[in-house]
């Protein structure tokens, strides 16, 4: 046995010599070509950009008849309205309905190149006596968020539009009246939070009892089932959106980064942009690229 020791001892330290040999060999490195072709997984963020492309939301709320009409921020010149929708044709952009948005993700219903969807907040009467003959002259689809305690009221607020006002943009094909709340749109903002003191339950039946109520209301007076629904006062929560969904509605809205990128308002890849009475739409759209 002692005459084999000298034998094991040389082979055991040609093995490790390989062994340390072949761990610190470094491989041949690659020439300019192969490190160009070499291919590499797309990152998140271009299958992002590629499957679901940027969709502005662009969303006004009251109009006026001429500069000279002294009203709130969020007020828009009638022919700044129509400008708008000229120059967003003339830059190749294209109006969508928010249900062709909820297709093409859902359904994978092709949309047009560089898609818009327009939406107006609260029904004010001006959408109607003044929006609503450019949107018929630019064949514009629009989505309106009626707050249903207002419909048809004119005393001690801006007047609304009423339900046979409603009934005659729908007919037009060209507007869908979707839910901004029955009577959750309030000047303290709270929205649609919680109450202090008010236990989960009755909370949820506050909700849906708000937000059934108006879909109701909308249905049977213009004949179409709400999917859009806008967060009003821009509060939002878990619980709401959990309401929201058990109403029947696909698609939620609120401003920018108010609702959780799980959410909807993501998954549509809308982004909002809010007109004000000083807007302009070139510089509006340059702030979202």
């Amino acid at each position: 046995m002692s005459n084999h020791h000298p034998i094991l001892n040389t082979i055991c330290l040609l093995l490790s010599i390989l062994l340390i040999t072949a761990c610190t060999q470094q491989p041949p490195a690659m020439t300019t070509k192969q490190a160009s072709t070499q291919a590499s997984p797309p990152s998140h963020s271009s299958l992002t950009t590629k499957e679901k492309p940027q969709i502005f939301e662009f969303t006004y709320h009251h109009f006026k008849e001429n500069e000279n009409v002294k009203a709130s921020a969020v007020t828009r010149d009638i022919h700044k309205f129509e400008a708008d929708l000229q120059y967003l044709k003339a830059q190749g952009y294209n109006n969508v309905t928010h249900k062709q948005i909820i297709d093409h993700f859902d359904k994978g219903a092709p949309l047009p190149e560089k898609p818009y969807a327009i939406r107006f907040d609260d029904g004010y009467l001006s959408n109607y006596t003044l929006a609503f003959p450019i949107i018929k002259k630019y064949n514009a689809k629009v989505a309106i968020c009626i707050i249903g305690v207002s419909v048809g009221v004119h005393e001690n607020i801006t007047p609304h539009f009423s339900w046979q006002q409603a009934r005659e943009m729908v007919d037009s094909g060209l507007i869908s009246i979707q839910n901004h709340s029955y009577d959750l749109h309030k000047i303290d903002g709270s929205g649609v939070g919680q109450f202090e003191g008010e236990s989960l339950e009755d909370y949820k039946t506050r909700l849906r009892t708000d937000f059934t109520k108006l879909n109701d209301l909308i249905y049977q007076n213009v004949g179409n089932k709400p999917y859009l629904f806008a967060y009003p006062n821009g509060v939002v929560n878990d619980t709401a959106e959990q309401i929201a969904r058990e109403c029947g509605f696909t698609f939620t809205t609120a401003r920018p980064n108010i609702l959780s990128t799980e959410r909807d308002y993501d998954k549509y890849n809308l982004t909002r942009l809010d007109f004000f009475s000083y807007t302009k739409v070139d510089e509006l759209i340059k702030t979202a690229q």
